[in-house]
């Protein structure tokens, strides 16, 4: 073996955490997005309904408005809202960053093994030589 293919697997191995970790936060900003376009366009509908609209609605579910003003639930449900589009970020941000970390734990890890078992294979080979020997 030449000491290019020792050099470069650890590259690889370096390589390969970042694309992983781009692909993760790819995939939890997408459905973040998903997710805050799905209440951002809740919030534009309860913005645009009527009053009469929210009491139709209410009652399609079986409930009611229970003394409250239209405007009052609606201010409600949009409080609510807002607060889900918070935790949606938040929740996307901490999940990022622990996934992040957790890779890259676990990439320094194999990567580390893998130079260590590297090391006691070409120390056993060495060791060994009088055996391929003639």
């Amino acid at each position: 073996m030449n000491d290019k293919q020792f050099s470069i697997s650890p590259l690889l191995g370096v390589g390969n955490t970042f694309r992983l970790n781009s692909q993760s936060a790819a995939r939890i900003s997408s459905l973040s997005k998903q997710q805050l376009s799905q209440a951002e366009q809740a919030e534009k509908q309860l913005n645009q309904a009527t009053p009469q609209q929210l009491d139709n609605f209410l009652k399609s579910q079986g409930r009611s408005l229970d003394a409250k003003s239209p405007e009052e639930l609606k201010a409600q449900v949009l409080s609510k809202v807002s607060q889900a589009k918070k935790e949606i970020k938040t929740q996307a941000e901490a999940t990022q960053s622990f996934r992040g970390l957790n890779l890259i734990k676990s990439s320094v890890k194999w990567n580390l093994g893998a130079l260590v078992a590297t090391g006691l294979f070409i120390s056993i080979w060495k060791g060994t030589r009088w055996a391929r020997t003639n």
